[in-house]
Order: structure tokens, then sequence, then C-alpha cells
């Protein structure tokens, strides 16, 4: 199950306002006649003005404004206002700011995450994770660390650009996969087939499992909304899939329909009909 931090919100210009009517009240001419009060009273209006910018900074440019998603011991999925879909990989976290899907879409990864992002033009979706940046427009791919602790990319789809904070990068196309080796700085190719079981195939693994909660679940990943014309689903069950991280919501839909005797309707783009045969 996902948890959502909501940090309190700020109105900034009540806040500015409050801030600079407090500096306006410091007056340091009531200190004369007293030099060590006068340096203190100095050095304390010094300090106060500091902390105060800082402050005003900070909520200026959205930093304490962060929404947190976190994953305990289970892989959980995250669903964006952008449409873009994130599964968690266990105990791991994904932090937006409030300015998120404004101009660009940044976002800060702790663990490890299958990204599945929607594409919106001129909007790029940034994910600052350790030493290195990933930047998409609209694909799927996965982000993690390796047991040496090097960070690593896998592209189902699209493009990705991942580079260090030093500025070096490098392209992954669909079907590649590299990591960043932060003692050789450079980055290496990794075998795609040491990734059949990533992250979307794990949370869309199915073990005699209820064909509502695989429903369930298949709307989450996938963005996509199942209307049920038929009672008799509520008591089907004993689906069971592969782990097979190139299944797509067609696959799915696919595999059901023969298994059980339901039909799916596409009516519009993402929208399913299901009825009895």
């Amino acid at each position: 199950k996902n948890i959502k931090k909501d940090s309190p919100k700020f109105n900034k210009a009540e806040l500015k306002n409050r801030i600079f009517s407090e500096i306006e009240n410091i007056n340091p001419e009531k200190s004369k006649g007293n030099s060590v009060i006068s340096l203190f009273r100095a050095s304390s209006i010094a300090a106060i003005i500091l902390l105060i910018v800082g402050i005003y900074m900070l909520i200026n440019n959205s930093v304490m404004l962060q929404n947190t998603f976190q994953s305990n011991g289970d892989i959980s999925i995250v669903n964006l206002e952008d449409n873009s879909n994130i599964v968690l990989g266990t105990n791991s976290s994904l932090q937006k700011g409030t300015d998120f899907n404004n101009v660009e879409r940044n976002v800060i990864l702790e663990g490890s995450a299958y990204f599945n992002v929607n594409h919106i033009d001129n909007k790029p979706f940034i994910i600052n994770f350790k030493t290195t940046k990933i930047t998409v427009l609209g694909t799927s791919f996965e982000v993690g660390t390796d047991r040496n602790s090097h960070v690593y990319v896998k592209v189902d789809e699209g493009i990705v650009k991942f580079e260090n904070d030093n500025g070096k990068s490098v392209i992954i196309l669909k079907g590649q996969a590299k990591e960043f080796n932060e003692i050789a700085n450079e980055f290496i190719d990794l075998n795609i087939e040491d990734f059949k079981v990533d992250l979307k195939s794990k949370y869309l693994s199915f073990q005699n499992s209820k064909i509502t909660e695989v429903l369930d679940k298949l709307s989450k990943f996938y963005g996509v909304k199942f209307q049920i014309n038929c009672d008799e689903i509520n008591g089907l069950k004993g689906f069971t899939s592969p782990l097979n991280s190139s299944f797509s919501i067609n696959d799915y839909i696919s595999t059901i329909e023969k298994l059980y005797n339901i039909k799916f309707e596409e009516i519009k783009k993402n929208v399913f009909v299901i009825s009895c045969n």
C-alpha cells in the first residue's frame, strides 16, 4: 500500500509580508550608547535576515513543498497526475515537487522503480537518482542499483538519456540496458537477458488470483478502466501468469478471454467493457 505524505502548505505572499514587516520593526537606533549591545543587536539582525532570506528562497523554489510516496515491505504502484505510472520496489520512495507537471516533471528516486511515463510534448520527465539523472519524454524503463551499488537503466520502450552529475551522458534505446560505474566514471553495457524478471513483471505476476484482483492491478499499471457488465466475474479465480516483462495489456486481455467465458470490448481509448459470453 502506498503512503502519501503531504508537507504543510504555505501562503508565500502572506509569509513574505510578515517577514519584511518583522525586519522593519527591528530598530538598531534603540541600542545607541552601548557599543556592546549595538554590536550584538547588529549581529542578531544580520543573522535574522540571512535566516529569513534562506527560508524564503526555499519556499519560493518549492523545495519544502514535496509529496513523498513510499513502499514498505511490498512492491506498490504510484499513479501521477500526468498519467504516468511507477512501480516502486520494496523499501523505495519517490518525491515530487508541487511544481511537478508545470514546465518539467522532476522526481527524486530512492531505491528502485519501473517507470511507465506518459508522453507530453515539451515536458521531459526527469528522474534524479543518486549521482545520475535520467531524462525521458515518454517510455517504459526500470531504474535501480546492482549488488555493487551501480545505477542501472533498462529500457523496454522509447529512448532514455542517462547522465551523471558531471554531464557525461549516453542514449539508451529500446531493448538496451546500461549501468554507470562511479569508480571508473563510465557507462557499461549490460545483457538485457539478465532482466527477465523486473519490477513490472513482479508486480503483474499472478498465482491462482481472483480476476477482480487481476483487473485492479492491470488498471493501475496500464492506466485503463474496466466497466464490468457481468456479475459472474466476481466469482472467477485461479488466474496464473508467467513472469514476462514483455507482456502488454492486450496480452493479458487475450489470455483472460481464452481462459474464461468473458469478452473485452474497447469502447474508447483505454476504456474496456467486460461482458459474459
